[in-house]
């Protein structure tokens, strides 16, 4: 995760799934992580980081694969 204010990646909870080529965006605070895939297997599952919290969580899944 990059802090702007501070100008560093740092490392933060891992997510569920190991995934490439997938959409992130942020909401407010939180980020968000939408489908990808890992090793020719897509996902349709969106993730939620709280940053405040350290944790991800499901969100609604997508109704396709991406």
């Amino acid at each position: 995760m990059y802090d702007t204010t501070t100008d560093v990646w740092i490392n933060c909870a891992p997510m569920r799934h190991k995934r490439g080529c997938l959409a992130v965006a942020t909401i407010g605070d939180r980020i968000f992580a939408v489908g990808g895939g890992h090793a020719q297997v897509l996902f349709s599952d969106v993730e939620c980081y709280d940053p405040q919290l350290g944790t991800w969580t499901r969100s609604t899944s997508m109704l396709t694969k991406v």
